[in-house]
């Protein structure tokens, strides 16, 4: 186990805005970093992170955290992964009370990761072997890929054996079940599934590998070209783009994606010094690709072959990246070519004057090919008319769509307003599909969006205000807890004072100021990071949710009890005061009518008179605390 201190020191050094920016596209916004969340589609920025308090925040699906929380969210870590990962970024060594840890101890996926490790370094070393010198690294030479560019992307071979890898597993103490559900050995588990192949790792975003590739070396032979590891825990396909572990900073810094089909055209393009590049591997684009490339640019180019195959799966992903709300161009290469045998025989230099002259708009590239593949068809024609004002209905800038269809209508000499009735009718359709899952995220941001806001007038009670005034006063130690008062006093010291002999109701809160006052009376009091780094998870999942909340008093529950709200931010110790005192009125007014319930009650004329003094003072005390908090609050 990692030791309380290293994890200490590990999150104190770690700046949650760089990690993230690894994965997100983030943008200054004040004090705080705004991308689009990489937990659920959106097309409007709100994700928050918050580089003072050291967490982030959706405040569209309402998920939060701080950086170790992000990674295993968004990597699948484990806890002990994610401060080793942020460990090994910021070079800072750890300290373990127990180093040692059965592989029966990892779970399944970090298992995987750790195979896959050992695999891809088997891979590596096989091209120096007599085999992958003659066979693998003399085809890599001949493709023109240095030993740079193959370092780089870990590059290796499988040698022409039925056990090799599976023998080198076992040797270094892999279980071949283990093997199997990482995909590297075949269904009954007797052999390795690669053999034979120039393997291409393919990494998740953090630079673990998930998956291989593998393109046979054999000549004549009926096998598949390329094969792909089954998916698994850690690997699913349509969420991967090969390449972009290596190409996303390039990506952002670019502003600009290029899309291709294959690994060694992903490969060729970084070696030319064109980094800004992923590949789908051969499959359909899907929209969890297209949503991992909008986490690094709006604006993506799909390169396919000059053939028919590659025009028709260029069209395809470009509809897709356009309902994502990408901006989306065309380049397709001269018959024959790809991107990598193009860069081999011409070069980066004029690949990027090709690039520059032949780079077309998704859908003006459509509509040149329908007037090439219509003429004198006017069956056909409508036909792929059609496509287009199908295409151009996914495009949500309405004046972008306007543009479109002038110019349709123009180069195709149809009716212009024919074209904009179809298109709404088809963008009609497309909402209508989607009209659902809009209106279930709708209901998700605005209930996320004011989930610590007090509710409205409708459905108030002293219970839930008696709930906001304890969370309120749980968020202010927090949030404020080693700040002085005054010259002798902490805001934790003051507020354990005050709630002195005072129950708090709700179990979370009340477990939470125990933690504080445990901690005061051996003299700590605490920053924010303590709680929210805390080893409690549902203490340091409240302290996440309090701190990165819009989270304020309604002016409803002002009127409700005649309150009169501050905004909190003004004046922390006017406002950390009257925070203790409406709780403590609340708690009085609690009192009041339990009293007059007793006073009802009592038959007995001394006890009655004892009451009635009580009820006498307590408005007194009522009186007091309300001229405190500067008005009346309870009538």
């Amino acid at each position: 186990m990692i030791t309380e201190s290293s994890i200490a020191r590990v999150l104190e050094t770690a700046h949650i805005e760089q990690v993230i920016n690894e994965y997100v596209s983030l943008k200054k916004r004040g004090a705080n970093f705004l991308g689009l969340c990489p937990f659920h589609n959106e097309k409007t920025p709100s994700f928050t992170v918050s580089p003072s308090k050291g967490i982030y925040k959706c405040f569209g699906c309402g998920v939060a955290g701080n950086v170790t929380k992000f990674l295993m969210e968004h990597e699948h870590y484990t806890f002990p992964e994610a401060v080793e990962f942020l460990a090994e970024k910021y070079q800072i060594d750890l300290e373990y009370t127990n180093r040692k840890e059965s592989r029966e101890e990892v779970d399944n996926r970090d298992s995987i990761h750790i195979i896959n490790s050992f695999a891809k370094k088997v891979f590596i070393e096989n091209l120096e072997t007599e085999e992958g010198t003659s066979i693998a690294l003399s085809y890599l030479k001949e493709r023109g890929l240095n030993s740079v560019t193959i370092e780089k992307f870990g590059i290796g071979y499988a040698l022409d054996s039925q056990d090799a890898l599976m023998n080198k597993a076992k040797e270094a103490g892999f279980e071949v079940d283990k093997l199997a559900e990482a995909g590297l050995l075949s269904r009954d588990k007797s052999k390795d599934f690669f053999r034979n192949r120039i393997m291409f790792p393919i990494h998740n975003l953090s630079g673990k590998v998930i998956a291989f590739g593998g393109r046979t070396m054999k000549k004549n032979t009926k096998a598949p070209k390329y094969i792909n590891t089954a998916e698994s825990e850690v690997y699913l396909k349509s969420k991967v783009l090969y390449g972009m572990f290596v190409a996303r900073n390039s990506i952002r810094k670019e502003d600009q994606c290029f899309l291709v089909e294959g690994y060694t055209d992903v490969i060729a393009m970084a070696q030319a010094g064109i980094e800004n590049v992923v590949a789908s591997s051969g499959t359909a684009l899907t929209p969890d690709q297209i949503r991992l490339i909008k986490r690094y640019t709006e604006q993506i180019t799909i390169i396919y072959d000059g053939d028919e195959a590659g025009k028709k799966a260029a069209t395809r992903g470009g509809d897709i990246a356009l309902e994502e709300g990408l901006k989306v161009s065309i380049l397709v290469l001269p018959d024959g070519e790809d991107p990598d045998s193009f860069i081999r025989a011409n070069g980066a230099a004029a690949f990027n004057k090709y690039f520059r002259a032949e780079e077309t708009d998704y859908i003006l590239f459509k509509v040149k090919k329908a007037v090439e593949a219509s003429a004198k068809n006017p069956v056909k024609k409508a036909a792929l008319t059609n496509e287009i004002i199908s295409s151009v209905a996914r495009v949500g800038d309405p004046i972008s769509r306007s543009y479109y269809l002038k110019e349709c209508s123009r180069i195709l000499e149809i009716n212009e307003q024919i074209l904009i009735a179809e298109c709404n009718k088809s963008r009609r359709n497309l909402l209508s599909k989607n009209r659902s899952k809009n209106e279930a995220d709708a209901s998700v941001v605005a209930t996320e969006t004011h989930k610590y806001i007090s509710e409205q007038m409708d459905g108030i009670t002293e219970e839930s205000y008696l709930e906001l005034l304890e969370r309120d006063l749980i968020r202010l130690t927090m949030e404020y807890g080693p700040k002085k008062l005054d010259d002798e006093q902490t805001v934790t010291g003051y507020i354990l004072e005050e709630l002195e002999n005072i129950e708090i109701d709700n179990s979370l809160y009340k477990e939470t100021i125990d933690l504080i006052e445990k901690e005061f009376d051996k003299g700590n009091v605490h920053p924010q990071e303590f709680f929210l780094n805390n080893q409690n998870d549902r203490i340091s999942e409240l302290a996440i949710e309090l701190l990165s909340s819009p989270y304020e008093l309604s002016e409803n529950w002002g009127k409700r009890y005649d309150i009169m709200i501050q905004d909190i931010r003004d004046n922390f110790q006017k406002d950390i005061q009257s925070s203790v005192t409406r709780f403590k009125l609340f708690k009085l007014k609690k009192m009041i009518n339990e009293n007059k319930q007793k006073m009802k009650d009592e038959k007995d004329e001394d006890q009655l008179k004892k009451l009635q003094e009580t009820h006498v003072l307590l408005h007194k005390v009522k009186q007091d605390l309300s001229e405190i908090l500067g008005t009346v609050v309870f009538k």
